[in-house]
């Protein structure tokens, strides 16, 4: 039962690290090309590689199966039944060798072998037996390796015993071909990886970029390259531990059946009592079965898929319809699907370790350190697949690179950790408490008990704007969770420090998570989608109310305070509140990505300049520089908070007595971010009426010459209205000539037919 526990935990390792490999594969920017409609053929030979990865792996694995099994029929032509004086004495091994219908066969004459000492490098194997009606597997013995223990029955008996181990304990298929598997995968990944960068190189190239940054910013913009050498030959150590398990699990079964010391008298034989004989020599069971190697490989492996499962959820998310009906079910998966594979996996460990799967000599403590190493691991494997590349993205080299997404590196990584430690503890604890109350029967019910309470609360906003049921999750979470929380309170009353400060830690996290540290039981969440659902139905009074109630608890997020300065600005009764609220968003520890940092730069600005305090113009002023400073070095910025940037940067150039070319190109960029004719028309208008604008004399009909119209027709400098002015006085058109062209065009755009 032991090895059955520890052989699941394995399995599961090498299944996540092979999907989350696999998920890391897929070519978004190549599949957004194809939906655009703009592919080309490196991007179908991209895709073509990256996207159906899994089946050239596959196909891979399958061609190597029958290269060896050509071999392997090869071998078995020149081999022979073992002789009948050699055959294993022992009853068991004779049972499972019949029931298990093995057949053992001697490669070469032993007699003819000739010894040269030192270890044995062609050692006994077992290999499916293909084409045989009588036999499913043939226990291969070379020559001189049954030469060597002929004379030794015992010891004999027990090299065969580890090969029927193999195929008793179903890892010769399971394991080996998942081991395959992900060994050809990691051969496969640099292939895909090197198509991507010259994929996503050449494309910057053609768009102008030069070839060098280009380069450079395609092995940074990649998610996860950087770290793809540490991802990598973590996945090598998780090879070969896996060998070192399959092969200790295989001694284990022969010391059992045969004995130790036939077993260690067969190593000594076939090593000649040479160290090092094989790479597991060095493992006893104890370090083997639920050791800290095993359980550091299996949390990173589901870190690793933890941070990657959600990924094409959230690509095929982004390019549906906003009308598509498969949109919420995508929403909810995406929601769940990264805590549930947490869950499930902490609840499987939890089971092993706490049932009678796992050594009864194994102390309370030993199990919480378990525990908790498993939930430090996945919490590295998330952070290492997801955050540290994304943190990349605030290198310097990406300013010339404006359409990549872009975060502030240290705040990323505090929300995120703070994000992925609040859910993997969360659920581990969950988990645990499910398993232990699960040991006695009904692990499906348990199971299922468990994930509901884990998943109610991210759910609930995805489905209905509301937060009643949000909040009752939690209630629901404690009715269910009472009985194993009881029983797990009962063994903490005879449990060691070490455990006891493990569960303590654990319940201080998941209270933390309620009050916007992060992770599935956020409180926040829920009455922010309330007070989203209430704004909507036009209750504004109860829409700031809720969302002023989830900044409790969420204070270190910036997303709620913003939300409630933007409605406090819609409020005239709470507009002065706003300064507040958007001040507070500035300062919030969480705040890491610029699309969210420009719209906090915009609307704290904005705020100020609704109170118009001598202060207030100059903290304005600040702001708005610092969010103009951001969408001159990023594209994926939202175009209408665009329009308020430079409308508003236009009343303070204005305020201090600027040059009026500055405010006149502001509000020519910012009539320039508007799509719709009629909007366009409106903000033209505004601004002529506007009397923070008087100083740009938009009145003043007198119109530049022709010669001016045609230069700016020819859309000088860089497509940016700064550069076109700039190239206009260069040229010799003086500034009063410019200015004139600035307000014909400004007041051109205030008729509805895009001017």
């Amino acid at each position: 039962m032991e090895a059955e526990g520890a052989s699941t935990l394995v399995l599961v390792s090498l299944a996540a690290m092979t999907g989350a490999w696999l998920i890391f594969l897929l070519p978004y920017g190549a599949l957004s090309r194809l939906v655009s409609g703009s592919a080309g053929t490196n991007d179908f030979l991209e895709i073509a590689t990256a996207a159906f990865a899994s089946i050239w792996v596959a196909l891979v694995v399958w061609a190597s199966g029958w290269r060896q099994a050509r071999r392997q029929q090869q071998m078995l032509s020149y081999a022979n039944p073992l002789p009948p004086s050699s055959m294993p004495t022992n009853p068991q091994l004779q049972r499972l060798l019949g029931q298990a219908r093995i057949e053992l066969r001697l490669l070469g004459d032993p007699d003819r072998a000739i010894d040269r000492g030192g270890k044995i490098t062609a050692s006994p194997r077992v290999m499916a037996a293909a084409g045989s009606e009588n036999r499913s597997y043939i226990v291969l013995l070379p020559a001189l390796s049954f030469a060597r223990l002929r004379n030794d029955t015992n010891a004999l008996d027990a090299v065969l015993a580890h090969e029927v181990a193999h195929v008793v304990q179903r890892d010769l298929r399971l394991l080996a071909g998942l081991d395959t598997f992900l060994r050809t995968t990691l051969w496969f990944v640099p292939i895909a990886v090197a198509l991507t960068i010259i994929n996503s190189t050449a494309t910057d190239i053609r768009d102008g970029a030069n070839a060098g940054s280009a380069l450079l910013a395609s092995i940074l913009g990649k998610s996860s390259i950087a770290v793809l050498p540490l991802l990598i030959l973590l996945s090598l150590a998780m090879l070969r531990f896996t060998e070192s398990y399959r092969e200790a699990l295989a001694d284990s079964f022969a010391a059992h059946v045969i004995g130790a010391s036939a077993l260690a008298r067969a190593e000594n034989i076939l090593s000649a009592n040479e160290g090092g004989a094989r790479a597991w020599t060095a493992f006893d069971r104890s370090e083997v079965l639920y050791s800290w190697r095993l359980i550091a490989m299996y949390g990173f492996s589901i870190g690793a898929l933890y941070g990657y499962a959600p990924s094409p959820i959230a690509y095929l998310h982004s390019i549906l319809p906003t009308e598509s009906p498969l949109r919420l079910p995508l929403s909810v998966a995406f929601a769940t699907l990264a805590t549930f594979t947490i869950y499930a996996a902490a609840f499987v460990l939890s089971y092993i370790l706490t049932s009678d799967r796992s050594p009864s000599s194994m102390a309370d403590s030993a199990i919480s350190r378990r525990l908790l190493l498993f939930a430090t691991l996945s919490v590295v494997g998330g952070l290492a697949t997801q955050t540290f590349p994304l943190m990349l993205s605030a290198v310097p080299i990406f300013d010339r690179f404006p359409d990549v997404a872009r975060h502030d590196a240290l705040p990323l990584l505090l929300a995120n950790f703070a994000d992925s430690a609040t859910s993997i503890v969360t659920c581990t604890a969950t988990g645990t408490l499910c398993a232990m109350a699960s040991t006695g029967g009904r692990i499906g019910l348990w199971f299922l008990l468990g994930a509901v309470a884990i998943l109610a609360g991210e759910i609930e906003p995805v489905l209905a704007p509301q937060y009643t049921f949000g909040l009752a999750s939690f209630g629901v979470g404690a009715a269910l969770m009472a009985y194993p929380s009881w029983n797990a309170v009962k063994r903490l009353m005879n449990a060691s420090a070490v455990t006891i400060s493990i569960a303590t830690g654990a319940v201080v996290v998941i209270i933390g998570s309620w009050f916007g540290l992060g992770g599935p039981g956020c409180i926040a969440v829920s009455l922010e989608a309330a007070s989203a659902s209430a704004s909507r139905a036009a209750q504004l009074d109860r829409a700031i109310y809720l969302e002023r109630l989830a900044t409790k608890f969420a204070p270190l997020n910036a997303t709620g305070f913003l939300d409630l300065a933007r409605l406090e600005l819609a409020s005239p009764a709470f507009s002065q509140d706003a300064i507040a609220s958007a001040e507070m968003a500035l300062r919030a520890p969480y705040l890491n990505g610029w699309s969210e940092r420009f719209d906090v730069l915009v609307t704290a600005a904005t705020s100020h300049l609704e109170r118009r305090d001598p202060s207030d113009w100059r903290r304005a002023g600040d702001l708005l520089t610092m969010a103009r400073d951001m969408w001159r070095r990023n594209l994926r910025l939202d175009p209408q908070n665009g329009v308020v940037l430079y409308y508003n940067s236009a009343i303070v150039a204005c305020h201090y007595g600027a040059d009026p070319l500055i405010p006149l190109g502001y509000l020519v960029a910012a009539l320039g971010f508007i799509s719709d004719d009629a909007k366009v028309a409106g903000v033209a208008n505004a601004a002529i009426e506007d009397t923070d604008l008087t100083c740009v004399d938009l009145t003043d009909l007198t119109k530049p010459t022709s010669s001016t119209i045609d230069f700016f027709r020819g859309k000088p400098g860089d497509g940016t209205t700064e550069s076109a002015i700039n190239q206009a006085l260069i040229h010799g058109i003086d500034r009063e000539e410019t200015a004139r062209f600035l307000r014909l065009l400004i007041r051109a755009r205030t008729h509805d037919n895009g001017g």
